[in-house]
């Protein structure tokens, strides 16, 4: 899957989802997220990411552990993404630090 991702600054919440309902959009509830993004030569590879770099992560959404490998294109937002869900994140995490990949950043978000 091929992701391209839109991020907006807003100053009016309530007034843009408004808007978003008399277009016929409808929200969904909120999901909690919980990402343990996985590197192997340090964090500086984030902050200097480039075309054709890979970045896995394991997600916690609500029940539900994926894990997600996404490959940077032509910039941050525009991304080969691909992901599969796993039934014990823990033995997930093993895999990845026998591989060489070990946790760099950890984040949690309401989505």
């Amino acid at each position: 899957m091929r992701e391209i991702e839109i991020k907006l600054k807003l100053t009016d919440l309530q007034a843009f989802e408004s808007k978003l309902r008399d277009k016929g959009c409808s929200l969904s509830v909120p999901l909690h997220q919980h990402d343990v993004i996985y590197s192997r030569n340090g964090i500086k590879e984030f902050e200097s990411a480039k075309e054709g770099d890979v970045i896995v992560r394991i997600r916690r959404e609500n029940d539900i552990v994926e894990f997600n490998l996404k490959q940077q294109r032509s910039n941050e937002m525009d991304n080969l993404e691909y992901e599969t869900e796993i039934k014990d994140s823990e033995a997930m995490d093993k895999i990845l630090k026998t591989l060489g990949w070990f946790p760099e950043i950890e984040v949690k978000k309401v989505r």
